[in-house]
Protein backbone atom coordinates (compact mmCIF):
# COMPACT_ATOMS: atom_id res chain seq x y z
CA UNK A 1 0.00 0.00 0.00
CA UNK A 2 1.57 3.43 -0.83
CA UNK A 3 -1.39 5.12 0.86
CA UNK A 4 -2.70 4.58 4.11
CA UNK A 5 -4.37 5.39 6.78
CA UNK A 6 -4.64 9.21 4.73
CA UNK A 7 -7.67 11.56 6.27
CA UNK A 8 -7.83 14.61 3.98
CA UNK A 9 -10.06 18.12 3.56
CA UNK A 10 -9.56 20.21 0.82
CA UNK A 11 -11.31 23.86 1.39
CA UNK A 12 -12.50 25.40 -1.26
CA UNK A 13 -10.35 28.46 -2.71
CA UNK A 14 -7.50 27.15 -1.21
CA UNK A 15 -4.04 26.20 -2.41
CA UNK A 16 -2.33 22.84 -0.99
CA UNK A 17 1.08 21.56 -2.00
CA UNK A 18 1.80 17.86 -0.97
CA UNK A 19 5.54 17.09 -0.37
CA UNK A 20 7.44 13.85 -0.14
CA UNK A 21 9.88 11.88 -1.49
CA UNK A 22 10.03 9.88 -5.09
CA UNK A 23 7.42 6.71 -4.49
CA UNK A 24 5.79 7.85 -0.99
CA UNK A 25 2.77 8.36 -2.85
CA UNK A 26 2.23 12.17 -4.79
CA UNK A 27 0.71 10.53 -8.09
CA UNK A 28 -1.46 7.99 -6.06
CA UNK A 29 -3.03 10.26 -4.50
CA UNK A 30 -3.65 13.00 -7.56
CA UNK A 31 -4.83 10.00 -9.51
CA UNK A 32 -7.40 9.28 -6.23
CA UNK A 33 -8.46 12.71 -6.03
CA UNK A 34 -9.29 12.82 -9.95
CA UNK A 35 -11.47 9.21 -9.31
CA UNK A 36 -8.90 7.92 -12.25
CA UNK A 37 -7.50 5.35 -9.41
CA UNK A 38 -10.12 3.06 -7.25
CA UNK A 39 -9.30 2.84 -3.60
CA UNK A 40 -9.41 -0.50 -1.53
CA UNK A 41 -10.95 0.72 1.38
CA UNK A 42 -11.83 3.84 2.87
CA UNK A 43 -14.10 6.37 0.76
CA UNK A 44 -13.33 9.93 -1.04
CA UNK A 45 -16.13 12.56 -0.46
CA UNK A 46 -16.85 15.57 -2.84
CA UNK A 47 -18.50 18.05 -1.23
CA UNK A 48 -20.30 15.76 1.26
CA UNK A 49 -21.20 13.08 -1.59
CA UNK A 50 -19.30 10.12 -1.53
CA UNK A 51 -17.70 9.71 -5.12
CA UNK A 52 -19.67 6.78 -6.13
CA UNK A 53 -22.40 8.66 -6.53
CA UNK A 54 -20.43 11.27 -8.84
CA UNK A 55 -20.93 11.82 -12.73
CA UNK A 56 -16.81 11.01 -13.05
CA UNK A 57 -17.00 12.57 -16.53
CA UNK A 58 -18.57 15.61 -14.84
CA UNK A 59 -15.51 15.65 -11.94
CA UNK A 60 -12.87 15.70 -14.37
CA UNK A 61 -14.13 18.27 -16.36
CA UNK A 62 -13.83 20.48 -13.72
CA UNK A 63 -10.39 19.55 -13.07
CA UNK A 64 -7.51 21.10 -14.97
CA UNK A 65 -3.88 19.11 -15.02
CA UNK A 66 -0.58 20.92 -16.08
CA UNK A 67 1.99 17.85 -15.76
CA UNK A 68 5.87 18.17 -15.54
CA UNK A 69 6.29 17.21 -19.37
CA UNK A 70 3.66 20.04 -20.86
CA UNK A 71 1.78 18.69 -23.71
CA UNK A 72 2.50 21.32 -26.61
CA UNK A 73 0.60 20.80 -30.04
CA UNK A 74 2.23 21.89 -33.60
CA UNK A 75 0.72 25.29 -33.90
CA UNK A 76 0.25 28.72 -32.68
CA UNK A 77 0.23 30.19 -29.16
CA UNK A 78 -3.00 30.84 -29.92
CA UNK A 79 -4.27 27.22 -31.15
CA UNK A 80 -2.14 25.87 -28.13
CA UNK A 81 -4.32 28.03 -25.80
CA UNK A 82 -7.17 27.38 -26.96
CA UNK A 83 -7.20 23.60 -27.95
CA UNK A 84 -9.81 21.51 -25.58
CA UNK A 85 -12.30 19.31 -26.37
CA UNK A 86 -15.08 22.03 -25.74
CA UNK A 87 -12.60 24.22 -27.82
CA UNK A 88 -14.71 27.20 -29.27
CA UNK A 89 -14.72 28.70 -32.78
CA UNK A 90 -12.91 31.58 -33.85
CA UNK A 91 -16.06 34.00 -33.26
CA UNK A 92 -16.43 31.97 -29.89
CA UNK A 93 -13.23 33.11 -28.57
CA UNK A 94 -12.90 35.51 -25.41
CA UNK A 95 -10.01 37.49 -26.78
CA UNK A 96 -10.02 39.32 -23.48
CA UNK A 97 -9.46 35.95 -21.18
CA UNK A 98 -6.99 35.11 -23.53
CA UNK A 99 -4.91 37.89 -23.29
CA UNK A 100 -5.24 38.01 -19.72
CA UNK A 101 -4.51 34.12 -19.59
CA UNK A 102 -1.25 35.29 -21.71
CA UNK A 103 -0.46 38.13 -19.24
CA UNK A 104 -1.01 36.19 -15.67
CA UNK A 105 1.55 33.46 -17.29
CA UNK A 106 4.05 36.19 -18.78
CA UNK A 107 3.92 34.80 -21.83
CA UNK A 108 3.28 38.02 -23.23
CA UNK A 109 6.89 38.43 -23.58
CA UNK A 110 7.36 35.90 -26.17
CA UNK A 111 4.40 37.25 -27.77
CA UNK A 112 6.05 40.39 -27.97
CA UNK A 113 8.83 39.60 -29.27
CA UNK A 114 7.09 38.92 -32.29
CA UNK A 115 5.21 40.63 -35.09
CA UNK A 116 3.06 37.56 -35.10
CA UNK A 117 2.25 38.09 -32.06
CA UNK A 118 -0.61 35.02 -30.92
CA UNK A 119 0.30 33.84 -33.78
CA UNK A 120 3.63 32.85 -33.09
CA UNK A 121 3.95 29.13 -34.41
CA UNK A 122 5.63 27.14 -31.46
CA UNK A 123 6.35 23.90 -33.56
CA UNK A 124 5.33 20.51 -32.80
CA UNK A 125 5.96 19.81 -28.81
CA UNK A 126 7.13 23.70 -28.63
CA UNK A 127 10.70 23.57 -30.12
CA UNK A 128 10.75 27.51 -30.59
CA UNK A 129 10.24 27.90 -27.07
CA UNK A 130 12.25 27.58 -23.75
CA UNK A 131 11.10 24.69 -21.15
CA UNK A 132 9.59 27.76 -18.96
CA UNK A 133 7.82 28.87 -21.88
CA UNK A 134 6.06 25.46 -23.08
CA UNK A 135 5.20 25.05 -19.43
CA UNK A 136 3.69 28.78 -18.85
CA UNK A 137 1.68 27.84 -21.98
CA UNK A 138 0.47 24.67 -20.52
CA UNK A 139 -0.84 26.72 -17.39
CA UNK A 140 -2.73 29.37 -19.65
CA UNK A 141 -4.06 26.56 -21.40
CA UNK A 142 -5.71 25.21 -18.17
CA UNK A 143 -5.97 28.69 -16.80
CA UNK A 144 -8.32 29.59 -20.19
CA UNK A 145 -10.60 26.59 -19.59
CA UNK A 146 -11.80 28.12 -16.50
CA UNK A 147 -11.33 24.68 -14.08
CA UNK A 148 -12.85 24.80 -10.51
CA UNK A 149 -9.47 23.02 -10.02
CA UNK A 150 -5.78 23.08 -10.93
CA UNK A 151 -3.54 20.67 -10.35
CA UNK A 152 -0.03 21.20 -10.84
CA UNK A 153 1.93 18.07 -10.57
CA UNK A 154 5.68 19.28 -10.27
CA UNK A 155 5.79 21.85 -13.13
CA UNK A 156 9.07 22.95 -12.31
CA UNK A 157 10.91 19.85 -11.76
CA UNK A 158 12.39 19.68 -15.24
CA UNK A 159 13.44 23.27 -15.88
CA UNK A 160 16.12 25.67 -15.43
CA UNK A 161 16.25 27.78 -12.46
CA UNK A 162 15.28 30.82 -13.66
CA UNK A 163 12.76 29.70 -15.49
CA UNK A 164 11.51 27.43 -12.29
CA UNK A 165 11.14 31.44 -10.34
CA UNK A 166 9.27 32.39 -13.22
CA UNK A 167 6.57 29.30 -12.72
CA UNK A 168 6.58 30.18 -9.03
CA UNK A 169 5.85 33.73 -9.83
CA UNK A 170 3.29 32.41 -12.01
CA UNK A 171 1.84 30.37 -9.48
CA UNK A 172 1.84 33.03 -6.44
CA UNK A 173 0.03 35.19 -9.10
CA UNK A 174 -2.45 32.47 -9.64
CA UNK A 175 -3.61 33.29 -5.72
Amino acid sequence: KVLDGINLAIECKKTLGIIGESGSGKSTLLSVLTLIQPIDSGSISIDGTNCNSIDVRSWRNQIGLVSQEPVIFDGTIKDNILMSPDQKTVDQVDYERLLYVCELTELTQVINKTELGLDYLVGEGGVNLSGGQRQRLNIARELYREKEILILDEPTSSLDNESEQIIIKVINNLK
